[in-house]
């Protein structure tokens, strides 16, 4: 979430309601950390939440593999992976 904030990119954050159903205090407990950091980088940073919704509508229409990572990489970003 952190590299997401620093370089503009996004992060997925993906669970169930039903993930939280065994040990719920515990996992409500890590839940409420993973949004205390977003609420740190989102001060301090400018990280955005948004829906997938969001992301589709910020794209576009079915963009291609190389488009898409083009679009959620900044520029340059991808130069020197392999």
């Amino acid at each position: 979430m952190t590299h997401a904030a620093l370089t503009g990119t996004v992060y997925h954050l993906w669970f169930h309601p039903h993930n939280f159903g065994a040990d719920t205090d515990a996992n409500l407990s890590f839940l409420g950390s993973i949004l205390e950091h977003f609420r740190r980088l989102r001060e301090h940073h400018g990280m955005r939440s948004r829906s997938m919704a969001q992301i589709a509508t910020e794209l576009g229409p079915e963009p291609s593999r190389a488009s898409l990572a083009e679009r959620l990489e900044p520029a340059g970003a991808l130069a020197g992976r392999s």
